[in-house]
């Protein structure tokens, strides 16, 4: 995998997370430079430096590896997915791997929308 892929990469992910890549570098709290996707797509393209990738990698909430291309495995290495109780034996109908390839905000998103439900119920 290229830098332009890498690039393309986090694209879709800060698109899918954050709705643009500019939202995901501005909640970075100023780690990142403005450019530092754009920088990886460009000819002569300048490699992110570690700590830059590593906040990436960190606000998509996903592995460097993953970003590199070196696993299709969203996790980062030894990061458990913390599924609530709620969540347990709950299948998952449009999601081949079940929780698997969910990160943690997406579960944490699920878990509240079940906690409303169960709420509603009891009204």
């Amino acid at each position: 995998m290229n830098l332009r892929q890498v690039a393309e990469r986090i694209e879709t992910l800060a698109k899918d997370k954050f709705g643009n890549t500019q939202k995901m570098i501005e909640a970075s709290d100023g780690v990142l430079n403005k450019n530092v996707v754009y920088n990886m797509k460009k000819e002569n393209a300048s490699i992110p430096n570690i700590v830059n990738f590593e906040k990436i990698a960190e606000l998509l909430e996903v592995s460097t590896d993953y970003l590199l291309g070196k696993t299709e495995d969203l996790k980062p290495d030894g990061v458990e997915l913390v599924v609530p109780e709620i969540l347990k034996g709950v299948r998952l109908a449009f999601h081949r791997n079940e929780f698997e390839d969910l990160t943690q905000s997406e579960v944490d998103a699920l878990a509240k929308i079940a906690e409303m439900l169960k709420q509603q119920r009891r009204l």
